[in-house]
């Protein structure tokens, strides 16, 4: 497709003129053989082929909105699917194609899809470019590892929470969710679009601890609690120093902490974490009733990441 830019398509426009030539829309007549039709329906439910093309789909109103204002550290969309053209006025510097509700509602879902008179019009979509993962984890303190994560509302919920406290970037195992899934980009609202990740294997992330002296955390029921982690710090520290070490610590300066951050490993919603993890990390695990066995990985996820996040950040 090639789209007549926004200020060139209004230059034509008189004043005063309210007609549906003011808004910078293309009126596309989309059929299910169209090449950009079927572009757009294998990006949503193709994870082999987004990576392919590089591009991925977000869906949602509100979504839509907030990537097309441009939000700080989020990609911009390269075109926007609607069935709602009232909804872009003539400022909008993003390419609109405006279709009948039918045709979206088949672009979302299924050929076959037939509406009720009560359901609402399908949502918008934005057509974006892939992010790129990181290159270099260097410098990092806190990390979010995802193990194999597999239920998209869980992967986007706990992007959305390592955004908001501060995890500088995610690493996902293979076997984990693919993060721009649409669904996944709807439940972190948008985040797993800005979020710096890579991909990797366990051992790829245990060297990356190492690397950046960073101190691996598992989330696992027999793991030990956050308070017990902390006395048993305090009580190792009081045994060791002892007036000898204080003198060499003295004459050698300040010697560098044994850890300058912490990843927080969570992983599969029923297996748990991989072995290698269970051997290599520190177990934790969050104080339960005798009335729950366990908590959904996104909620129990939230509690830890916030507890190591703040538990380093008052070290530092």
């Amino acid at each position: 497709f090639s789209f007549t830019p926004p200020s060139q398509r209004l230059a034509a426009v008189p004043e005063g003129d309210t007609s549906e030539k003011q808004f910078p829309v293309k009126k596309l007549q989309l059929s299910p053989k169209n090449s950009f039709f079927s572009h757009v329906r294998r990006l949503l439910r193709n994870r082999r082929y987004r990576y392919r093309s590089r591009e991925i789909v977000a869906k949602g109103n509100l979504l839509v909105d907030s990537l097309r204002q441009g939000e700080p550290g989020r990609a911009r969309p390269k075109v926007i699917i609607t069935c709602q053209r009232e909804r872009y006025g003539t400022h909008c510097t993003t390419p609109v194609i405006a279709v009948s509700e039918d045709l979206l509602r088949r672009i979302c879902f299924s050929p076959s899809t037939k509406a009720s008179e009560e359901e609402p019009p399908p949502e918008d979509l934005a057509l974006l470019e892939m992010p790129r993962p990181l290159e270099s984890t260097e410098n990092f303190r806190y990390l979010l590892a995802l193990d194999r994560v597999l239920y998209t509302q869980n992967l986007g919920s706990l992007v959305f929470n390592a955004q908001g406290f501060g995890f500088e970037g995610i690493f996902l195992t293979h076997g984990t969710a693919d993060i721009f899934n649409w669904k996944v980009l709807e439940a972190s609202q948008g985040a797993s679009v800005s979020a710096p990740f890579l991909y990797g294997t366990p051992e790829e992330l245990l060297e990356i601890c190492e690397r950046e002296r960073l101190r691996p955390c598992v989330a696992h029921m027999e793991g030990k609690t956050l308070e017990e982690i902390r006395k048993e710090e305090q009580e190792n520290s009081e045994e060791e120093e002892d007036e000898e070490e204080r003198e060499d610590s003295e004459r050698k300066g300040n010697q560098k902490p044994k850890y300058n951050g912490v990843c927080c490993i969570l992983g599969n919603e029923s297996t748990g974490p991989n072995d290698l993890f269970l051997q290599k990390c520190e177990r934790v695990a969050l104080p339960m009733s005798d009335l729950m066995d366990s908590l959904n990985v996104n909620v129990a996820g939230g509690i830890i990441m916030h507890a190591l996040r703040t538990s380093f950040a008052e070290k530092a």
